[in-house]
């Protein structure tokens, strides 16, 4: 370990992929697996670290992995986790309950 970095407290090993640093492994495998269906034509789109205010007076925000978007105009919000926490399915909860909106879990 080089020092002065923190470790992950997951263990998640940050990790580059398309000149762009994922905050995991798993994260950067997504990211690559959504570039071969964007080639594909299976989606229209991907934003990676999607920010949206959550929280009273919006002073939380919650960052999803991943916004996809798709040829009949759908889209999802995608989290990338190795370990889901009770801090995300709070925020997770909060997003369906002010945005109607459903986080999808990988």
């Amino acid at each position: 370990m080089q020092k002065g970095i923190k470790p992950n407290k997951y263990r998640a090993v940050r990790t580059e992929y398309g000149g762009r640093r994922y905050d995991s492994k798993k994260e950067a495998a997504f990211a690559a697996k959504l570039d071969l269906l964007l080639r594909a034509g299976e989606i229209k789109f991907w934003i990676p670290q999607v920010s949206m205010p959550v929280g009273a007076n919006n002073s939380t925000r919650y960052v999803a992995d991943f916004l996809v978007g798709y040829p009949d105009g759908g889209f999802r919000l995608i989290d990338v986790k190795g370990k889901d926490t009770p801090m995300s399915r709070q925020k997770r909860k909060t997003i369906r309950e002010n945005y109607g909106i459903e986080v999808e879990l990988r």
